[in-house]
């Protein structure tokens, strides 16, 4: 998606296409602007930009294989969220939304307080803790037939 696209997108949602260029304008002015000045933009399940400096160091030319001397900058850098690289992950939209706890009190549900006891389940053994534990129980079984063969060599 380009930025054309994402006016677009925009334009969908909120009505016509100057507010939604605007927006998208103002939203990029305000994140660049903000990080040239050194100061992070964090934006809550999304990510955060922010800048980095990189020191002074040598590099080479890949054509030539000559040396060349490359000064210090500064470069964006940008984390991605959580929610971000969940959706990624699994292709799915991860619109910013309240949490169970808000939504339950939204609509009305009793919430627990901190008082009162919480029953935590235990979490089903996979298969792969059971095959750990299987192997636990046959090197107890090793180690106790290696040991009688010592005594009996004894």
């Amino acid at each position: 998606m380009n930025r054309s696209q994402l006016v677009d997108a925009l334009t969908d949602k909120l009505g016509d296409k100057k507010t939604a260029t605007s927006a998208v304008d103002a939203l990029l002015a305000t994140v660049q602007t903000t990080v040239a000045q050194g100061e992070k933009v964090s934006l809550f399940g999304f990510g955060v930009f922010e800048k980095v400096d990189r020191p002074a160091r040598t590099a080479r030319n890949p054509a030539t294989g000559e040396r060349i001397q490359l000064d210090e900058s500064s470069v964006p850098r940008f984390r991605p969220g959580a929610a971000f690289k969940a959706a990624v992950n699994t292709g799915h939209s991860a619109a910013p939304s309240a949490s169970p706890a808000k939504k339950a009190a939204a609509a009305g549900a009793p919430t627990t307080s901190v008082s009162e006891p919480v029953s935590v389940k235990k979490p089903a053994t996979s298969k792969t803790d059971k095959k750990k534990d299987q192997d636990k129980k046959d090197n107890k079984v090793k180690d106790k037939k290696d040991s009688k063969k010592k005594d009996k060599k004894r």
